[in-house]
């Protein structure tokens, strides 16, 4: 994994290798890139995003982990998250479509999850996905509530599955906890 603080004048990053990069210093190119691979993936999965625009999106986060998968130097890949006192939280991922950047997004979520101080609330495909791979899952009801706050309403279903409201949207949809919180 490489850190990079300047902010770049043309978006590019280094090829076959994670980037963590401060989401707040990603130039206008960078964004639109990183935005129209969440728009893209969430929308064709059938999902509710939780930003309206890429500077929304750019307020709303901290951090954002990047690859290029094709030697391009333009990011196939990424997850953003946003550093809590319980770890890292995995909140957006997303790819380019490209099949080689899906299955390395997928495996580097599962690895994340199996490292101390990273976590993730999935639902849906990434859910099912993180299921099948063994990866950690948190059942206490009692330290789910400290991470999500009170203010989400868990209602709560069983191993580690609650149902809760979404931010943007009005509607409750099934998450679980994954990884290994603080």
């Amino acid at each position: 994994m490489i850190k990079l603080t300047n902010i770049l004048q043309e978006f590019e990053i280094p090829s076959d290798v994670w980037v963590d990069y401060d989401l707040k210093k990603v130039d206008n190119d960078g964004m639109d890139i990183i935005w129209d691979m969440y728009k893209t993936s969430y929308l064709k999965q059938g999902m509710d995003l939780s930003a309206n625009s890429a500077s929304e999106m750019q307020s709303k986060y901290k951090a954002v982990r990047l690859k290029d998968v094709d030697d391009d130097k333009v990011p196939d890949e990424f997850i953003i998250y946003k550093p809590t006192k319980f770890g890292n939280k995995i909140a957006l991922l997303a790819t380019n479509g490209k099949p080689e950047a899906k299955r390395d997004l997928v495996k580097q979520t599962i690895k994340l999850t199996k490292t101390a101080g990273w976590f993730i609330e999935a639902s849906l495909k990434m859910e099912e996905i993180l299921s099948a791979a063994g990866a950690p899952v948190v059942r206490d009801e009692k330290k789910i509530i400290d991470i999500l706050g009170n203010d989400k309403e868990p209602n709560f279903v069983g191993d580690g599955y609650y149902t809760r409201t979404l931010s943007k949207v009005n509607k409750r949809i099934t998450k679980r906890i994954y990884g290994r919180p603080r």
